[in-house]
């Protein structure tokens, strides 16, 4: 399967960014080395992830060590598309060109660490590294011997604590799962079996989500039913132990006209990620429909959504991609991926194309891409080109196998994919390229500077009635004005919070300032607190200079006992962005 997929490419390709790429940020970008000294697939057959404790993506692929072997790398990208550091090794031993399948790799979202895995015809093989691609682990089996496995998906649980790999043995037909801890180490039963059946048997690729709200797995496959019919795509939830809960294998795509349990029509890989603001997912697959404007074999992608525990929600099997002209089964959409955006609540699936609409020609590929609202519906621009291998007109220069994640950082994404033609001969140079694809806007992140805060005049009268058997009031506290203006400057509008603290005397016990008992003397233990008072103030202020007025009744109805205040700020923006804390100080004198 490997070799049948070989690419085909320049690595010293230079790209243009035309109209098509309107979506994209910046030109494709090399990701591989050029260092793969193999006359067949020198790099290719990767997976990527972003990881928000180091604001990096990782990506693995499969790349050529010598003319004959093949091994696991990685490469960091950074979320503005630089390489950062150089291309590393993660296996440690070596294939023959041909016998590792796609790599895979997931992240630790409580420590960074990853977890890679690949397979190699008869077993899965994993290995954990430290955020800075340093190995924790060997590189370690964790499947029994099984005829043809492949395509392996990784999810990881905060809560369990766990990864979760989930990949196919096409020998029984079946999806098999194992759990593994922090440091890689296999947890609970060996090889568990969560999908397909004798009658139901599981074919090619497949995909898996974790679902933080519902704290449960879903898996994603492709099967062919005994029964009759062509490969659709199948469901199953797991619970945080990998046993299956809910419905087993339940149906998500029905390609074909309606009642048709012919083979011609069919549903493909599919993929799957979580909607975390509304506790859903979508699955994106290729298939044939064959229901008009579709020819019979013409492959778009189509989308179904589903609720937490399975059931579809909207338009069944709606369409994504809009390959070159319907009705033309030459024109295909092929393996689409997926990422989420929660801050945009939207979806990017990206796929590679035959769009055979010129300057492009029949089995020349490209990555395209459609943006996606929550509800499913199309919005953006209609399936915008994405790769850019020049020259078009060419199918030996073509891009395939997309992979995509969303980071949190610059709130964009990264799609990667491989360089050259499917069938193209064993005689030329492939590598991996990105490029980074715009996302939704960036949630605001920066917090208000609240600055120059300053109380005038700096005394003010308590507020406090004077009982009529005492003295008239000090010459001071009766030229003390009943109010103040505090006055500070802001970066942004926000609304600012007023509070005020009275400094009493302590006593200093165990190092620490403590308030003084009833009656107690601090002798020559004597500190100072800050002891909070009365009620807060609010005012909704604006960029630039503010003005609060404020007396000591504003604080506490029955005013302000005399004694030294100060005034503390602190403001709030629309986004929930805190500022530091500001502080002026004054003081409070009432009559004697």
């Amino acid at each position: 399967m490997f070799l049948a997929l070989c690419a085909v490419v320049l690595l010293s390709l230079v790209v243009k960014v035309g109209a098509a790429d309107a979506d994209a940020i910046g030109p494709q970008f090399p990701i591989s080395s050029g260092n793969h000294p193999s006359e067949g697939l020198q790099a290719g057959f990767q997976d990527e992830v972003f990881n928000e404790k180091t604001g990096q993506y990782l990506v693995v692929y499969v790349a050529a060590t010598t003319a004959e072997t093949d091994d696991i790398y990685g490469q960091f990208v950074d979320v503005n598309g630089n390489l950062v550091g150089g291309e590393f090794r993660i296996s440690t031993t070596s294939a023959d060109h041909g016998e590792y399948n796609p790599a895979s790799v997931g992240y630790d979202s409580e420590t960074g660490r990853y977890l890679v895995a690949w397979d190699r015809d008869e077993t899965v093989q994993a290995r954990v590294l430290n955020p800075d691609g340093s190995p924790v682990t060997g590189e370690t089996p964790i499947a029994a011997k099984q005829d043809d496995i492949e395509t392996e998906a990784i999810a990881y649980s905060p809560v369990s604590h766990e990864y979760l790999v989930a990949w196919k043995a096409f020998s029984d037909g079946r999806v098999y799962v194992q759990r593994l801890n922090q440091d890689g180490g296999q947890v609970g039963p060996d090889d568990q079996v969560v999908g397909g059946s004798p009658t139901l048997r599981v074919d090619d690729a497949l995909d898996v989500a974790y679902n933080a709200t519902s704290l449960e797995y879903m898996v994603v496959f492709n099967a062919e039913p005994e029964a009759g019919g062509g490969e659709e795509v199948f469901g199953q939830r797991l619970d945080l132990g990998a046993n299956q809960i809910g419905k087993d294998d339940f149906p998500i795509s029905e390609m074909g006209p309606p009642g048709d349990e012919s083979t011609t029509f069919e549903a493909a890989p599919p993929s799957i990620v979580w909607n975390s603001n509304l506790n859903q997912y979508l699955v994106a697959w290729h298939g044939n429909d064959g229901v008009p404007p579709f020819a019979t074999n013409e492959r778009e992608v189509f989308g179904q959504l589903l609720a937490a525990d399975g059931t579809q929600i909207g338009p069944d099997d709606f369409r994504i991609s809009d390959v070159g002209v319907d009705g033309d089964a030459k024109s295909n959409a092929f393996r689409p991926r997926m990422a989420y955006d929660p801050f945009g609540n939207q979806y990017l699936v990206v796929w590679h194309g035959d769009e055979i609409i010129s300057p492009l020609i029949d089995n020349e590929f490209e990555i395209y891409g459609q943006y996606l609202a929550a509800d499913g519906a199309q919005i953006g621009n209609n399936d915008f080109r994405i790769s850019d291998i020049q020259p078009d007109g060419n199918k030996e220069f073509s891009a395939n196998r997309p992979q995509v994640a969303y980071n949190t950082v610059t709130c964009d994404y990264l799609v990667s994919y491989f360089s050259g033609e499917p069938n193209s001969t064993d005689d030329a140079d492939s590598a991996v390229f990105g490029r980074r694809v715009a996302g939704s806007v960036c949630p605001d992140r920066a917090a208000p500077v609240l600055s120059a805060l300053k109380v005038t005049p700096k005394k003010i009268a308590s507020g406090i009635k004077l009982k009529r058997r005492k003295a008239t009031a000090s010459a001071a506290a009766k030229a003390a004005p009943k109010r103040a203006k505090a006055r500070y400057t802001l970066s942004e509008s926000a609304n600012v919070v007023f509070t005020v603290e009275r400094k009493v005397p302590g006593k200093k016990v165990g190092g620490k300032c403590r308030k003084l008992k009833k009656g107690e003397k601090p002798g020559a233990r004597r500190c100072a607190l800050w002891v909070k008072t009365g009620k807060k103030l609010e005012q909704g202020a604006v960029a630039g200079a503010n003005v609060k007025s404020f007396s000591a009744k504003s604080f506490r109805k029955k005013g302000l006992k005399p004694g030294a205040y100060r005034l503390l700020a602190v403001a709030t923006d629309a986004a929930g962005n805190v500022s530091g804390l500001a502080l002026a100080r004054f003081n409070v004198v009432q009559p004697r």
